[in-house]
């Protein structure tokens, strides 16, 4: 599925795939299904590259343009936001409001709300695995798993 060739040494590609599948993806698609069935669970995808998100480092051509945790700086970042883009600007405004949704409301998106471009996040279940992606805009998307789940893009869990 990876590589042609057993131990993908000759595909570095192949390797960051296999190790992004083993250890993010397959065991937060799991996580969020099973605990579904106890509490409401909201899922993302961070899909957005800015220079705010701070992955200037080279990147393997294919394994995809946002890293692991990348959102955070979106969140987190202590830089005055006006050195930012517009388009950063406007994706950590967006989500600062749904993290600060999640925190007061155990929703991210408890109404409508114009910066969140009027979606209503749907909660995960085992059977309708629904998640937002967070890229220039914001869509509801359906089913992680049927897409190559080695795409590179970093997957993240709200829990109530």
């Amino acid at each position: 599925m990876y590589s042609p060739y057993s131990d993908m040494q000759y595909n570095l590609l192949s390797g960051i795939q296999y190790y992004t599948d083993q250890n993010f993806q397959k065991s937060l698609f799991r996580h969020a299904e099973l605990q579904s069935q106890y509490t409401d669970v909201y899922f993302y995808m961070f899909s957005y590259s800015g220079d705010m998100g701070g992955n200037t480092e080279q990147r393997y051509p294919g394994s995809g343009n946002v890293t692991h945790t990348e959102e955070g700086n979106y969140i987190f970042d202590r830089n005055n936001p006006n050195y930012f883009s517009q388009a950063d600007q406007l994706v950590h405004q967006r989500i600062v409001k749904i993290w600060t949704n999640f925190a007061t409301y155990k929703n991210p998106t408890p109404s409508q709300d114009t910066l969140l471009q009027n979606i209503i996040w749907p909660k995960v279940s085992e059977s309708n695995f629904q998640y937002v992606d967070i890229g220039e805009n914001l869509q509801v998307l359906k089913d992680p798993k049927k897409k190559s789940i080695a795409s590179g893009r970093t997957f993240s869990t709200l829990t109530a």
